[in-house]
């Protein structure tokens, strides 16, 4: 059985762009290397490299013909370690340690962030090449700071879809589904009912029968009813569920909530879909987009209350994440802004350039698309630690008491565990 904590070490052990951080994987040891190696499961060609034996033996591929990949939200490679030793009968712990699974921790990509991962693991590009690089984004196809997830303008409650505008044609690589579904494989969505017509659903999926449910338990029970059923023979189940996220974003990691809401996925995986269902020509696939650090008041920086002359140097607001802020300095303003970072969150964070964050490969080591380069700014600032670089549009989004956070390059937020076996 391969040593999950010595494949960590090696993760840790990579040249990074910062004190404590890690560096992104695209080489095999990364979550942007599991769409490729799905794809190939079912005889589609892909240049970009499938993940490493170590991570997805070959012996779990052959022959498969399903394959159910369940992103949990947030379940990090270290949180769940933690809740394994804390928690000593967990399902998952034993899960791990059985014969024949495959228990491996990969780099996220970044930013750590849902909107970045899903969308790279639905379309099996790159963040360079899909440009869904962050949770805001100046997108200057439209002029404005947009919030990606209901794809709209940051200060605002609306989305531009009610404007006419469809967010398919901000994100132009092929997903994953329409791939499949071109090479005769039957390709489900399993997600929240809420996110049927959701923005993030309509860049990241095209042909897949969208198939909703209400809650863990209701998400497990439509994945074993599309495997119990007899046709089609091949058939991928993308299955997405993110209330993990929401309770390490309000309780932290390491909380009670937090260790419930794990005992609970774990319990429903186990009675519910991996003790019912036997097929062993289904290949099934667990893994998170991110992980989270928790983050205090006390290190949380208010760039509009405390830093209005960094904010005055800027030709749009600072965008991306709190922990991976994306700067577009005003015509003439490069070196002010860098001297100001250096002058206020010297010891705070790492500022690279916008090239340098692309030429050390943070994005991908292909080439960007123009779109990718102009949502990134010209500076990349990357918060030590657990610091917190708040930007808010409205006084009623002054600084959130937010625990877990994410986006950041530490390994609490870019390790996630993989996990994969035959069903049955």
């Amino acid at each position: 059985m391969t040593d999950h904590r010595a494949l960590a070490d090696q993760l840790l052990a990579a040249p990074a762009a910062g004190p404590g951080f890690v560096a992104p994987r695209y080489d095999g040891r990364g979550i942007a290397n599991l769409p490729v190696s799905i794809l190939r499961a079912f005889g589609v060609a892909d240049e970009r490299p499938g993940l490493d034996e170590t991570a997805l033996p070959p012996a779990l591929t052959d022959g498969v013909k399903r394959v159910v990949c369940l992103i949990v939200d947030a379940l990090g490679y270290r949180q769940l370690l933690d809740e394994i030793a804390r928690q000593p009968g967990l399902f998952l712990g034993e899960l791990i340690a059985r014969d024949g699974v495959s228990f491996a921790p990969l780099t996220s990509v970044f930013p750590s962030t849902t909107v970045n991962a899903t969308t790279t693991l639905n379309t099996a590009a790159q963040p360079a090449e899909h440009g869904i690089l962050g949770y805001t984004l100046w997108l200057r196809e439209l002029g404005a700071v947009t919030e990606m997830i209901r794809f709209g303008p940051y200060a605002g409650p609306w989305s531009f879809l009610q404007a006419g505008v469809d967010p398919a044609d901000y994100q132009p690589a092929a997903p994953l589904d329409a791939r499949l579904a071109a090479a005769g494989v039957a390709p489900y969505l399993v997600s929240y009912h809420e996110y049927r017509h959701s923005p993030l659903t309509r860049m990241q999926s095209r042909a897949s029968a969208y198939v909703p449910y209400q809650d863990f338990a209701g998400m497990v029970g439509q994945i074993r009813y599309l495997l119990e059923r007899p046709a089609p023979e091949r058939m991928l189940i993308g299955a997405y569920y993110g209330t993990l996220d929401a309770i390490c974003h309000t309780y932290g990691t390491g909380s009670p909530q937090h260790g419930a809401e794990v005992a609970r996925i774990s319990s429903l995986l186990k009675h519910e879909l991996l003790d019912r269902v036997r097929r062993p020509d289904t290949l099934f696939l667990l893994l998170a987009d991110h992980g989270h650090i928790n983050c205090t008041p006390a290190r949380t920086i208010d760039l509009v209350a405390d830093h209005p002359a960094l904010l005055r140097d800027l030709v749009v607001p600072p965008t991306g994440e709190g922990r991976a802020r994306y700067l577009h300095a005003r015509p003439g303003r490069r070196d002010a802004v860098r001297a100001y970072i250096a002058a206020h969150f010297g010891g705070l964070g790492t500022l690279l350039d916008a090239d340098d964050a692309l030429d050390r490969g943070l994005f991908g080591p292909r080439p960007p698309l123009p779109a990718s380069r102009a949502r990134i700014g010209d500076f990349v600032l990357l918060p030590h630690e657990n610091w917190y670089f708040h930007w808010y549009p409205t006084a009623a989004m002054r600084p959130i008491p937010t625990v877990g956070r994410h986006g950041g390059l530490t390994p609490e937020e870019m390790l996630v565990p993989l996990i994969a076996l035959r069903m049955g």
